[in-house]
């Protein structure tokens, strides 16, 4: 038994061998967990938020709404900087910005004022998610642990994705009700701050590995393909989906009263936990064609459970949603990498 636990621990060993390349993955992984603690601790929150401050659903979906067009139109022209500028800036800018969005969250003096947080948040993560992905192709290289280097700096975002929601919970349910400085709601973004920041302070480490530039596409035909047309339109429906259902599930559950509102944030933790869950299992499914379709058939799954008033129902429905999305996600990416060299 022993044997078998030291398996993963010295897998993990030979990876962070404490040479400079061993250290610029550990910082890496530790960026990571910041950004998806800070971030995935206020995505249910801040439409809560803004509800209880008096918008309106409609209002609360327009927030969400900025958030995804920012990213949309700013992803491409901030993951371009990645060739001029080193990718662990742009991370760290990453993270600043989500800081900033926060802050202008708690401070808005009024509903208005909020989109501009929107449109920092959703700069946040265009500039984030595409440089930090390229710096952790840079530090794994092409030696020998390649694999394990990625494969160790990519668990951390989903850890982050379901200890950030789980966070919440506990501010939410421990938070003296009633306290004169802050709100409940208020020491939640506090916290993504202080998290955020800390993540941001971490310093960046010298050059370790270069990486070869791919050839590209072979052709405008093959970029262009009628595969890949589909499965960017998948990826599009799904990203709608798991919009709709961050912005909107928890003002359902809060106007329906189907669990108290310091639980919500769980649902989407266990949600990730699935989504961890789900992301082996998409490799013994036999394809990722299969994957893709096992993931849309959960999906259209868990709309009947949302709508059912009750607990039970309300957990069934967020952890198939969850696996769901850890299906689609690999499966998704090994498909793009078929199609697009």
């Amino acid at each position: 038994m022993a044997s078998r636990l030291n398996i993963p621990l010295n897998a993990i060993r030979q990876v962070l061998r404490w040479s400079e390349s061993g250290r610029a993955v550990a910082r890496l992984w530790a960026v990571f967990i910041g950004y998806t603690v800070s971030a995935s601790m206020t995505a249910p929150i801040i439409g809560l938020y803004a509800y209880r401050l008096g918008a309106t659903p409609g209002q609360v979906g327009a927030y969400y709404a900025t958030i995804a067009v920012t990213t949309f139109v700013s992803r491409l022209p901030l993951a371009s900087l990645s060739k001029s500028r080193p990718s662990l800036n742009l991370t760290r800018l990453g993270l600043i910005l989500n800081l900033a969005s926060l802050l202008v969250l708690i401070l808005s003096p009024s509903l208005s004022v909020m989109y501009l947080g929107c449109v920092l948040r959703g700069l946040g993560f265009g500039s984030f998610h595409p440089s930090a992905l390229s710096e952790a192709v840079r530090i794994a290289g092409s030696s020998a642990d390649r694999e394990k280097r990625l494969g160790l700096i990519m668990t951390a975002p989903p850890v982050g994705m379901s200890v950030g929601p789980l966070l919440s919970s506990l501010i939410l349910a421990g938070y003296p009700v009633g306290t004169r400085f802050i709100d409940q709601y208020t020491a939640v973004f506090v916290v993504a701050v202080v998290i955020s920041a800390a993540a941001a302070a971490i310093p960046g480490g010298a050059a370790v590995v270069n990486v070869e530039e791919s050839g590209g596409p072979s052709s405008w035909r093959q970029l262009f393909s009628r595969e890949l047309a589909l499965l960017l339109s998948s990826r599009f429906i799904l990203s709608y989906v798991i919009g709709t259902i961050s912005s909107f599930l928890p003002i359902l559950i809060v106007q329906r009263g189907i669990v108290p509102e310091h639980e919500i944030p769980i649902l989407f933790s266990v949600s990730s936990v699935f989504n961890i869950l789900g992301r082996p299992l998409s490799a013994k499914i036999g394809g990722a064609y299969k994957s893709l379709l096992a993931s849309s058939l959960l999906t259209a799954s868990t709309a009947p459970l949302l709508y059912v008033k009750s607990q039970w129902s309300l957990y069934s429905a967020m952890s198939l949603y969850g696996i769901a999305v850890g299906l689609f996600i690999p499966s998704s990416l090994i498909t793009l990498q078929s199609l697009v060299p």
